[in-house]
């Protein structure tokens, strides 16, 4: 599976919004260096690089749920409740992971995947809200 790459189709036109994303980006192409190393998958680093999702998902949801609550956005607790399932997907993942439960190339094409639709179909609906 390709790296993720962050382009303009991602943007919400939201400074800080976008920033986050990037930086999510980042984190996902770490796990995705875990999972391709010459050295072969290390277990431990696909634990941490899955802890470094679940923590910058929690910060960046707040975030985002904080945004679209000081624009009135209208479909606000429509796309809480889908990050909260998102989340619970990441932390079964957590547990799953140290049990040898799921293939990790499945948990990366999980993230990618959920990565673009959710920026590309769920928070462009809120981009004309606050654009910069």
């Amino acid at each position: 599976m390709p790296r993720l790459k962050w382009d303009d189709s991602f943007s919400v036109h939201n400074a800080e919004i976008d920033e986050q994303h990037r930086q999510w980006v980042v984190i996902i192409n770490e796990l995705y260096d875990a999972i391709d190393s010459d050295e072969g998958v290390s277990k431990r680093a696909v634990i941490q690089a899955l802890k470094a999702v679940n923590h910058f998902t929690h910060f960046h949801f707040e975030d985002e749920e904080a945004f679209m609550r000081s624009v009135n956005y209208p479909e606000y607790e429509a796309h809480k409740k889908i990050h909260g399932t998102f989340l619970k997907v990441v932390e079964r993942y957590m547990v799953d992971i140290e049990h040898d439960l799921v293939p990790i190339d499945e948990i990366l094409k999980v993230l990618v995947l959920w990565f673009q639709h959710h920026v590309l179909k769920e928070d462009m609906k809120f981009a004309s809200y606050g654009e910069d």
